[in-house]
């Protein structure tokens, strides 16, 4: 993954300025490389120093919107998800694959983006409709893409995707420092000794 990150790391520097992001543990560490205007899907309080310090407007779309508070604190708008992808020059998927996010990512949204955009997908390949992905870098209707992961995946040797200049694929291994593993673990050890102690654990998942 770091080298997707370091592909679009060098398009910043040659002169794109946006970036798009729908968030997750692991999206602490690429931050580093963030261009220096966010368009976040999704930002958690985890992410607001380095945020602040790095963006110059931070926008997101989620089912649930923030409280004022956290907005303040992040410098985010709340914006709907045609608003998200028109701004965007770069944008990040990090969700979980559910029904509702099948194919978040679709011809149609690809459609709206900016011909020069960029689109992350470090969440689950289902997310972004891979054939519609295609045609789009094919055809110029968006800039690039970096994907940590795709649908099927792997990818067969000889699918087109492969064949393209402008997308940089990684082995579905975003979450793979030093850092977020040691917090994965931290966290998963954290939760089991508060369910055996009868106490409310750190992180639920209902």
């Amino acid at each position: 993954a770091s080298s997707a990150w370091a592909a679009l790391g060098q398009r910043w520097r040659t002169g794109q300025k946006a970036f798009g992001c729908r968030s997750a543990l692991q999206c602490r560490e690429v931050l580093r490389s963030l261009p220096p205007t966010c368009v976040s899907m999704h930002p958690p309080p985890t992410l607001n120093s380095r945020l602040r310090r790095i963006v110059l407007q931070v926008l997101y779309c989620n089912r649930t919107r923030r409280s004022a508070d956290e907005e303040v604190a992040l410098a985010a708008r709340y914006v709907d998800k045609a608003t998200l992808l028109a701004q965007s020059d770069f944008i990040v998927l990090l969700c979980p694959m559910t029904p509702e996010t099948k194919h978040f990512i679709d011809a149609a949204a690809l459609a709206s983006m900016k011909r020069d955009a960029v689109l992350v997908n470090v969440a689950r390949g289902g997310v972004v409709d891979t054939d519609a992905l295609f045609a789009a870098l094919r055809d110029g209707t968006i800039g690039a893409a970096g994907l940590d992961v795709t649908e099927p995946e792997p990818l067969p040797r000889d699918h087109p995707l492969l064949a393209l200049k402008n997308v940089v694929l990684a082995p579905h291994r975003g979450s793979a420092t030093a850092q977020t593993r040691l917090a994965m673990a931290t966290l998963a050890a954290t939760n089991l000794v508060a369910g055996l102690e009868g106490r409310e654990l750190a992180a639920c998942c209902n």
